[in-house]
């Protein structure tokens, strides 16, 4: 009877014992299988943290790329909007001279009709041969005067001084008095040019463009040789009137 009651109680133990360690190895692996998620979790959002700061760099380098597109698109505008400042302020200038060179066409065209008039009455007249032909030859001399006023100033600096040493020249042969000033005028020529060669590019700066255009133009003498040639034309319109004047007081 003993021996059955042992048995019995050591068949109970080893079931407690069997029990045990198959609670335990539950426990492990629901242990091992828990860390696996775990880490299966853990890997998985560190792909996604990942792909998200791989997102925001993308991203990041995009907005630089917009921001130095536009940052050179707003230095390009700049440019652009001060290479139409210089333009207009060129055009400005031209539209000046063209004005001014206009008038001056104008009345000499008028006195080119006049000077025509007058050498009909010439022909027409019944004064002295050797008269005639002296005041005739005055008459042309002021006519081919005022063909060469009528042309367009050059716009090089060799055809300047080609233009206004045969102007002088002309201008000497109708009266003396306007060697002069067409000396004067020569004399400035490069004054002119060298300003205008330094011309600020169209990517200068507006004050740079202002300084050239109304401080240098002064200061160099660019303005002087406008200027001169203003007058000289003012007293070469005068030579023709008072020859007109002379040629038709004689002729009455």
């Amino acid at each position: 009877m003993l021996n059955r009651d042992a048995l019995y109680r050591g068949s109970e133990k080893n079931t407690f014992l069997i029990r045990v360690g198959i609670t335990v190895i539950v426990g492990l692996l629901s242990l091992a299988t828990g860390l696996w998620l775990g880490s299966a979790v853990l890997d998985s959002s560190a792909d996604k943290v990942s792909d998200l700061q791989t997102d925001v760099q993308n991203l990041q380098s995009e907005l630089d790329g917009a921001g130095s597109e536009s940052q050179a698109l707003t230095e390009e505008l700049a440019t652009a909007t001060q290479a139409n400042d210089s333009l207009l302020a060129q055009l400005s200038v031209a539209e000046e001279r063209a004005s001014s060179s206009l008038q001056a066409l104008e009345q000499v065209a008028a006195l080119e009709k006049q000077v025509e008039s007058i050498q009909l009455q010439i022909l027409e007249g019944q004064a002295n041969l050797e008269t005639l032909k002296k005041m005739s030859d005055d008459i042309e001399k002021h006519r081919l005067l005022l063909v060469e006023l009528r042309k367009d100033l050059p716009e090089t600096r060799e055809e300047s001084i080609t233009y206004w040493t045969g102007m002088k020249t002309i201008a000497a042969r109708a009266d003396p008095a306007l060697a002069s000033p067409a000396d004067k005028v020569i004399l400035k020529i490069d004054n002119y040019f060298d300003w205008s060669d330094r011309t600020p590019s169209a990517t200068a700066s507006t004050d740079d463009y202002l300084n050239w255009r109304f401080v240098d133009y002064t200061t160099s003498g660019a303005d002087a040789y406008l200027e001169a040639s203003a007058t000289f034309t003012r007293e070469a319109m005068l030579a023709v009137i008072t020859e007109m004047d002379t040629v038709v007081s004689r002729l009455n």
